[in-house]
């Protein structure tokens, strides 16, 4: 997983949560098949160290992104994340602790040069294709780097945080929420991530409950339950999505409702179109200006009391 990240969620065709088309655990699961292949023991001890593991990396992705746009190099960052992922790797594999390893590569970040600005960034959302927590790596990379040039601040979705959703449908929820929440809090605070928290899936789901059909597939569900909750906390000024199937349309229209009327704007692109990317990143820099002068303008030019009689 550290080294390849190959296994993704995916939408089985009865609205079950799967990674690569199979459930995640059980005895067809993709996990306990993947162990085999590896002739590894499909153990429920080696099952809570793939998931500690994930979610650690997932926590590196994220230093990453929250470093990347203030330094004068981030092609430096993401050769010390590949450094830290084959380093949290061998000791995974070793049984080494790798707070202290999370710990350096806090230092290291934080010892890169650093970009002197003012100017107020956009917070970005990537949501994946509504039915997996990404697109393929390439393709996030890509749009992650561009927004970042631009000036963006960038969060792609943790697979974490679809593990966490997928796990009341594993067999084994208590066990697959307490690993992953545990290692991340673990490496977020050995990180010192500005926005330590992955989602409670069981909020993410009454959330989605208040704002979605039934109707929908369970992954836009959980989509619509994200956009909600980043709304309410005001954790990001866009949230954009890559829908790739006919069937999500309905979702997007949602999405992009509930957009129009919240802080947090809504925007559903092509990955490879740079174009639709740059339209959603200029309106919602111009819905921030214009929310701005209201809440700057003096308080007796807003609301002037009138008197009757």
């Amino acid at each position: 997983l550290l080294r390849a990240r190959e296994v993704r969620p995916a939408e089985a065709t009865d609205g079950t949560r799967v990674v690569a088309g199979r459930p995640l655990l059980g005895d067809e699961g993709a996990l306990p098949q993947a162990l085999a292949a590896a002739g590894l023991q499909a153990s429920a001890r080696c099952a809570v160290a793939l998931l500690r593991a994930t979610a650690t990396a997932d926590a590196l992705v994220r230093a990453g992104c929250e470093t990347r746009p203030f330094v004068t190099n981030p092609d430096t960052v993401d050769a010390r994340i590949d450094e830290a992922l084959d380093e949290l790797a061998t000791a995974f594999e070793r049984g080494i602790a790798v707070v202290p390893l999370l710990e350096a590569l806090r230092r290291r970040l934080r010892r890169m040069r650093r970009i002197e600005s003012d100017v107020p960034r956009v917070r970005v959302r990537l949501v994946g294709d509504l039915a997996s927590p990404s697109l393929d790596e390439d393709d996030v990379r890509h749009v992650t780097r561009w927004l970042e040039l631009r000036g963006a601040i960038v969060e792609p979705t943790p697979l974490g945080e679809w593990l966490l959703a997928a796990a009341p449908s594993s067999g084994a929820p208590r066990m697959v929420r307490r690993a992953i929440a545990g290692a991340w809090r673990r490496a977020a605070r050995a990180l010192a991530l500005t926005r330590p928290l992955l989602h409670d899936p069981d909020r993410l789901a009454a959330l989605a409950r208040t704002s979605a059909p039934s109707t929908l597939p369970l992954s836009a569900r959980h989509t619509v339950g994200v956009f909600c909750a980043v709304e309410r906390e005001d954790l990001a000024d866009l949230v954009l999505a890559f829908p790739t199937r006919p069937e999500h349309d309905e979702a997007v229209g949602l999405l992009s409702a509930l957009g129009r009327g919240a802080r947090t704007s809504f925007a559903a692109v092509t990955p490879d179109s740079d174009e639709a990317v740059d339209a959603a990143l200029e309106r919602t820099r111009e819905r921030i200006a214009q929310r701005r002068a209201v809440e700057e303008e003096p308080r007796d030019e807003r609301a002037r009391p009138i008197f009757v009689g």
